[in-house]
């Protein structure tokens, strides 16, 4: 990703970020730092500059779009930022990130288990304590398997910079931890993502028995349009994809049925393609 020094030109900071970024954008994830348990080892440097630490837990189920804010526990004026989590890609996705205060300007990607961003200004960012640094917006995979919770592990090249420069030692930044909330065995559904769609979404759940599924869309005036599975499926997690190829743009209700031995529910949701 190309990085842009916004109007920094020949400036200390700008000279910062030339090389913060150049390390936080090209550097390798260490397979080691992942756990099979969904937590996030941490190889920090002795002098690291950044450290991390958890307060509460959020409760995810599997298949949900949610955001996670990043908080500073002290106060500073912050012109340049390099900064990098790792994840557990078995159970996330980061799919993007707010920077305080609407700030725009930052670059970010996201390779293999590590999601690292970059970010300068003359003009800084001024943080309070406890005030949120950075938000990202996440996704849940299946977490059916994850032990225990999700502590996402720092970047060991994290750091953060005020305008002259100078490196802003002992940075404290607070995070959840993130657990699996089991689905309400009366909520048929995990989850359905995304939605709105433009290529095609997927609608994920969950069978404590075998069943015959049954899921179809209807237009607003009640006829069935669409029919996506009519299927019997085993006891676990399931699947199913709707391509927006084979529908007309707009609004449609989805009316997902499950039948076996011991009963018949049914639950309908509102779904959108945009394409």
């Amino acid at each position: 990703m190309i990085i842009k020094l916004i109007k920094v030109y020949m400036r200390p900071v700008a000279v910062l970020l030339f090389f913060l970024c150049f390390y936080i954008l090209n550097a390798e994830v260490n397979p080691d730092q992942i756990t099979n348990a969904g937590f996030v080892k941490s190889s920090k440097k002795a002098d690291t500059t950044v450290s991390l630490v958890y307060k509460d837990t959020l409760s995810i189920p599997s298949f949900t779009e949610f955001s996670i804010p990043v908080k500073m526990k002290a106060g500073n004026e912050i012109s340049a930022i390099s900064l990098g989590f790792y994840f557990p890609k078995e159970y996330l996705e980061i799919t993007g990130m707010e920077l305080a205060n609407g700030t725009q300007g930052f670059s970010y990607n996201v390779t293999d288990s590590l999601f690292r961003m970059a970010w300068s200004d003359v003009n800084p960012i001024i943080i309070t304590d406890d005030d949120t640094i950075i938000t990202l917006s996440m996704k849940s995979l299946d977490l059916t398997g994850l032990t225990g919770t999700i502590r996402l592990g720092i970047y060991e090249s994290s750091e953060f910079a005020d305008k002259s420069a100078n490196v802003i030692e002992g940075v404290v930044l607070e995070m959840l931890e993130i657990k699996y909330l089991v689905p309400d065995t009366n909520d048929l559904i995990a989850g359905i993502y995304p939605n709105p769609f433009d290529e095609y979404t997927s609608i994920n759940f969950y069978l404590e028995t075998e069943s015959k599924v049954k899921i179809s869309l209807f237009n607003f005036a009640g006829m069935e349009i669409y029919e996506a599975a009519d299927a019997i499926y085993p006891k676990g997690t399931h699947q199913v994809r709707i391509y927006a190829v084979d529908l007309s743009k707009g609004i449609y209700l989805l009316k997902f049925a499950i039948i076996n031995d011991e009963q018949s529910r049914t639950k309908v949701i509102k779904i959108m393609s945009i394409r």
